[in-house]
Formats: structure tokens, C-alpha cells, sequence
């Protein structure tokens, strides 16, 4: 029997994450969904919900929503929700 090794690359990113003010629509849950953000003193109003992920850490018992958005700028922002606060991740 012939055995095959497949040479894997992985790619690493430095990810960082600044925190910022979020304004959301609130639905059933509370904070739903990021509607107006402040990025560096600057609004970027949210005018579609690209995609969105809740990741749990079972070790540290931690809940991160991920949003996904697109701002009325063009810009796409990767979002971040962990407990009361929001973080871009870049």
C-alpha cells in the first residue's frame, strides 16, 4: 500500500482589533445587529448586513458575534460583539 503526504501552506495574518462605538437595531435578542458605527471620529452608516457568525470558546465561555457589513462609503468592515463591546477587526 502506497502512502501520500500533502504539503499543506498556511497563511498568517496579524489581526488586529480597535475598539469602537456601535449604534444596533434592537430586536428580540437586544443588540441585534450593527446599524451606524464610529470608526476614528468618523460615522459609517451600515446599509447591508453582508454576513453574520456567533463563535463560542468553550474554555473561556465567551460568545463573539461576527458581523460582516457594508457601509454607505463602499467600505466592507469586518465587526466584532463580545459582551457589551464592539471591535473592527482589521
Amino acid at each position: 500500500m502506497e502512502m501520500h503526504f500533502a504539503c499543506l501552506r498556511y497563511k498568517l495574518r496579524v489581526v488586529s482589533q480597535i475598539r469602537i462605538a456601535v449604534q444596533c437595531y434592537a430586536g428580540v435578542r437586544g443588540d441585534e445587529s450593527p446599524r451606524r458605527m464610529i470608526i476614528n471620529g468618523r460615522e459609517h452608516l451600515v446599509t447591508h448586513l453582508i454576513g453574520e457568525s456567533l463563535e463560542e470558546s468553550v474554555m473561556a465561555r465567551v460568545r463573539t458575534r461576527r458581523y460582516k457589513v457594508l457601509t454607505d462609503g463602499g467600505a466592507v468592515f469586518e465587526v466584532l460583539h463580545t459582551g457589551d463591546d464592539w471591535y473592527l477587526e482589521s
